[in-house]
């Protein structure tokens, strides 16, 4: 009986111990956690997952540790983790939500910004980042309504202008160009230094027929700028949508001149097509292919061809 009362003894001993040890490691990985020292900060926390596998908060804060480490997968599966041992905090949702934004799973990351935002209706920061992820999955309306709710919550935000812009290419991508020219003229208003406003507002111009009007304003710029690569790059997009291929070309070259990239290739790649030149549009594309092998849209044009 004794020696009984002494193993129970010293099991709970050994127990206590471990708490302690448990307890002292996640003291000492939050501490890293504050100098910004994430590497050390995991390794402290793995130590301690280690020794209790069944913290849910300990997975919650371990996963923290290694999303700001930059090991986004690891960090989704102990945030997961943390879920499946019942930890009490909402939160885990919205920081499950940005890993997987970061790694492009962008309808996990909507589902759970959704859930977060269930228990947290007026955190602005949730509903502008499922705005991006509704607009990567093409849910344009969902965007739109996600980007004016972040307006409306936080209409001061220190990036407010970004938001503007954002939302203006929501607008442009479903085919309401007056209200994105709205949106990026006050992003203007707001950012009037940022030369890249000028340029949307051309693009959406030009997405919306309006051709002669980017011309006109491309042509200005180039005037004052005769190495503004973005005005040749909208005229020739411009000019394409008159059909003047041979104009559109000729910006084309000139951006080449200044910028000898795979996008630019591709896009005189694409005019060429147009006009029914498959022999210059072909060796356009594989040059394309040659400087950015992963260019999914070019490759798809060759396999169309």
């Amino acid at each position: 009986m004794k020696k009984l009362l002494t193993l129970i003894t010293l099991s709970i001993l050994l127990s206590l111990a471990n708490a302690q040890t448990v307890s002292e490691l996640i003291n000492a990985a939050q501490n890293q956690v504050e100098q910004w020292n994430f590497a050390e900060a995991v390794e402290l926390f793995n130590k301690a997952l280690q020794l209790d596998s069944s913290n849910a908060e300990l997975y919650y804060l371990s996963a923290a540790a290694k999303s700001d480490n930059g090991q986004k997968e690891e960090a989704i599966a102990e945030f997961t983790k943390s879920i499946e041992l019942g930890i009490n905090n909402e939160d885990v949702y919205y920081s499950r939500g940005l890993d997987y934004e970061y790694i492009q799973e962008y309808d996990k990351a909507a589902r759970d910004l959704t859930r977060f935002l269930q228990s947290n209706p007026d955190y602005s920061s949730a509903y502008y980042v499922r705005a991006m992820c509704n607009h990567q999955l093409d849910k344009y309306d969902a965007a739109i309504s996600d980007f004016s709710k972040t307006i409306e919550l936080e209409p001061d935000h220190e990036d407010i202008s970004l938001i503007y812009y954002l939302r203006a290419y929501s607008y442009s991508d479903n085919a309401q160009y007056d209200k994105a020219i709205l949106d990026l003229n006050k992003a203007q208003e707001l950012d009037p230094d940022n030369k890249m406003i000028i340029y949307r507002i051309l693009q959406v111009t030009t997405k919306a027929g309006n051709y002669e009007e980017a011309i006109s304003e491309c042509t200005k710029l180039i005037n004052e700028d005769k190495k503004d690569i973005e005005a040749y790059g909208i005229r020739s997009d411009a000019y394409l949508g008159q059909k003047e291929y041979t104009l559109a070309i000729k910006d084309l070259n000139s951006a080449l001149k200044l910028y000898p990239r795979a996008e630019v290739y591709y896009s005189r790649g694409k005019a060429y097509f147009q006009m029914g030149n498959k022999k210059k549009a072909l060796k356009d594309f594989k040059k394309t292919l040659k400087l950015e092998p992963g260019f999914r849209d070019c490759q798809k044009l060759i396999d169309n061809m």
